[in-house]
């Protein structure tokens, strides 16, 4: 196959390919495509990390949303690529999610931000926007058009709200100026479910639309019936149908940042942040009860830490590290697991300095964040001397650390509803979860779990189905994987982003895929390779290497660089007003050097570490 793959299959007149419905069966699922693929084509048409893609119902053109608040409507398949519209939004923090309102010709667009604010956008009419919604407490992820007039929109407010732009064309609930918020119901659009956790995720059965499913922030997927939704939205059991979710990671606060169905609505691919991509079997699909799913299991090599980690019966706890917001070191094709970090083929080590600081301050705020010395629940000594409670404090990590861009703090680890705490009881470590597995095999499940990618960093990363042979994911380590539906099989990796893949959206009909990540640009791929891309070793090396820094980096928050300068300077101005204290905090850390050392270090670390500018 060459450049012109599409014309090329579009044009093939054999039986077999006679609607597009058989073509993109037979070619998706072979391996042999999926084994050919290689980066067709790249978009570079924003200035900013593309959080969300997707394609047109005809195919014909991507519709992208970015950091520099575009959005974007491209023909690819022209001789280089085409803009078609490039607007500029009113949003004010980055677009997660940007979505075509059907039936409309492509000219209406529905985009949510960081900021939760929803804005209906006509292309014909781009000097202003048609709607703008506001309903939302937190960050918006998701959108989900119904039909030309209606859609959908989960919430780090753990609501899920309804939105008809013929009945209501404005939602403007908080009053300019304050933080507080308009509590009438003439200022607010419907909210039709109140979820347990933040939802991050949402899709909709595709031939049952009033079945959506939604992931939730407690592990678990949450399917709902809207025929059965109460209007006040306020108790959950009134549309709740089925609950998808892992027993060895039930109700842990891990995020599902990713929910989708397959073509025909019995199965349901799911990512979970710092976890796995799982495969649900609907427990009913159209009132045929379906047969837990039989597979066989993946072939992997086991993977296990040099050092012996510790037992489920320890305990101890495990402090969480900090790292700081735009460090991407632990990120991509070059990144590698601090046990290797004296190996010759890194090209992407972690400043080692970087991570004696940052550890040093993760014990400095633990001892800060820590009860009183008689354990009367009143504030540490050193925030004492500065006048700040625990729970200020607290509340200035929450605040700083809330997910804003496609850097947040790790969506399992942490959430803006989620008590913050640097201590947390330990995971449970890989080759014991692999021992869990294994004592579950001959055990009836309707989930299958996909393993060798990396999800700690992003709360968009997307897993979808490739035709009806293959899950496809991206990853924190900057690739593309595709596995085999039915045996867990890796079939091939691809190297998409410098840093995150954190989108991959395949064709309505062809072989090929679009992705997007940290990265300015949009990628296509297409199998026009003259031969297999397949590397056995090289994938086996990167599901160790993911496996690792998997562990490595779930237990880790980030944190703006405002939140350790204010850290440093309370630290500073308590060694001034008691010296005893500062030695105290000092000392405990283990680590040589000075405080004023280490505040240099620190405070200039941000901006050379960073590899992507926002």
């Amino acid at each position: 196959m060459n450049s012109n793959l599409v014309h090329n299959l579009s044009h093939i007149q054999q039986p077999q390919f006679s609607n597009s419905a058989n073509l993109a069966r037979i070619t998706k699922g072979n391996p042999d495509f999926v084994r050919r693929l290689v980066n067709y084509k790249s978009l570079p048409v924003h200035n900013g990390c593309v959080n969300s893609i997707s394609w047109n119902a005809t195919g014909s053109c991507i519709l992208s949303g970015s950091d520099d608040h575009k959005l974007i409507v491209t023909d690819p398949f022209r001789q280089n690529f085409q803009i078609i519209a490039d607007y500029k939004t009113d949003h004010r923090s980055n677009i997660f999610c940007a979505r075509f309102l059907p039936f409309t010709n492509d000219e209406k667009i529905l985009s949510c931000s960081g900021d939760g604010v929803i804005l209906v956008t006509d292309l014909q009419n781009t000097d202003s926007y048609i709607n703008r919604y506001e309903c939302h407490d937190s960050t918006c992820y998701k959108l989900l058009p119904l039909d030309s007039y209606t859609f959908l929109s989960c919430s780090e407010d753990k609501t899920v709200r309804f939105y008809d732009i013929r009945v209501k064309q404005s939602c403007c609930c908080r009053v300019l100026g304050t933080g507080n918020r308009r509590n009438t119901e003439q200022h607010q659009t419907k909210q039709i479910i109140k979820a347990p956790r933040p939802v991050s995720s949402i899709a909709s059965h595709p031939f049952k639309p009033y079945e959506i499913a939604l992931g939730v922030a407690d592990s678990s997927v949450y399917i709902h019936d809207r025929r059965m939704l109460e209007n006040s939205g306020e108790n959950l059991g009134t549309s709740f149908v089925e609950r998808l979710t892992v027993p060895s990671i039930m109700n842990k606060p891990y995020r599902v940042t990713s929910v989708n169905y397959s073509a025909n609505g019995s199965e349901l691919v799911a990512s979970f942040s710092s976890d796995y991509v799982y495969l649900f079997q609907l427990a009913n699909n159209g009132g045929i009860q379906k047969e837990p799913l039989k597979f066989q299991e993946p072939i992997l090599s086991p993977v296990t830490p040099e050092e012996p980690p510790p037992t489920r019966q320890s305990s101890n706890k495990k402090l969480k590290k900090i790292r700081l917001r735009g460090d991407w070191s632990d990120t991509g094709p070059n990144a590698r697991p601090s046990n290797e970090a004296g190996s010759s083929e890194i090209g992407q080590a972690r400043p080692t300095l970087q991570n004696s600081l940052m550890e040093r301050m993760t014990i400095v705020l633990s001892q800060m964040l820590s009860q009183s010395p008689d354990n009367s629940g009143g504030p540490s000594p050193a925030l004492e001397q500065m006048g700040i409670e625990n729970e200020q404090l607290n509340d200035t990590i929450e605040s700083t650390s809330t997910p804003t861009g496609v850097d947040p703090a790790p969506g399992s680890s942490f959430s803006s509803n989620h008590n913050f705490s640097l201590e947390e009881s330990t995971s449970v470590p890989l080759a014991e979860q692999m021992e869990m597995d294994e004592s579950e095999a001959n055990q009836p499940k309707n989930y299958r779990k996909f393993l060798g990618h990396r999800n700690t960093r992003t709360m968009i990363k997307e897993a979808n189905f490739w035709g009806d042979q293959f899950i496809i994911s991206g990853s924190d380590c900057g690739h593309i994987f595709f596995w085999n539906k039915w045996t867990g099989e890796i079939v091939n990796v691809l190297e998409g982003d410098k840093h995150v893949v954190n989108n991959v959206q395949p064709h309505p009909f062809y072989p090929i895929l679009a992705s997007s990540g940290i990265d300015y640009d949009i990628k296509l791929w297409t199998p026009s390779s003259t031969d297999s891309r397949y590397n056995h070793s090289e994938i086996q090396k990167l599901v160790r290497r993911n496996a690792l820094m998997l562990e490595e980096t779930k237990d880790t928050i980030t944190v703006p660089a405002t939140f350790m300068i204010r850290m440093l300077s309370c630290l500073n101005h308590i060694r001034h007003q008691n010296p005893g204290v500062n030695s105290t905090e000092a000392n405990s850390t283990g680590a040589t050097g000075n405080s004023n050392e280490a505040g240099t270090s620190s405070s200039q670390s941000p901006r050379s570490q960073d590899p992507t500018p926002q």
